[in-house]
């Protein structure tokens, strides 16, 4: 089955553009070198601290380090619970305004 006549002039075309100039060639040496550029930043970014990448969400860190310290509430004195309290009662007024912002939106 022989190709159609148009389609045997592009590629015949394509390869003459190849053979006789270097835009081929830069053209996809630009897509090489931006697909690697994209890459490193991506890795780059990927462990940066306040990245737009996060690679684990920050709330899991914030839950698996209160179930760490909440082994250590044991040798708390009653100033440092108080103060733990106080700081719990804090960040839930913080996240209800959170909750609130985004119900806003």
């Amino acid at each position: 089955m022989r190709l159609p006549k148009h389609i045997f002039r592009f590629r015949r075309f394509v390869k003459d553009v190849y053979a006789h100039t270097p835009f081929l060639k830069m053209l996809s040496m630009m897509v090489v070198l931006w697909v690697a550029f994209a890459v490193g930043l991506f890795t780059v970014e990927r462990h940066a601290e306040g990245s737009s990448i996060t690679v684990q969400r920050p709330s899991e860190r914030i839950i698996d380090s209160i179930e760490t310290n909440l082994e250590q509430l044991d040798d708390l004195s009653i100033e440092e619970l108080d103060l733990l309290k106080e700081t719990v009662d804090t960040l839930i007024v913080h996240v209800e305004r959170l909750k609130h912002k985004h119900a806003e939106k």
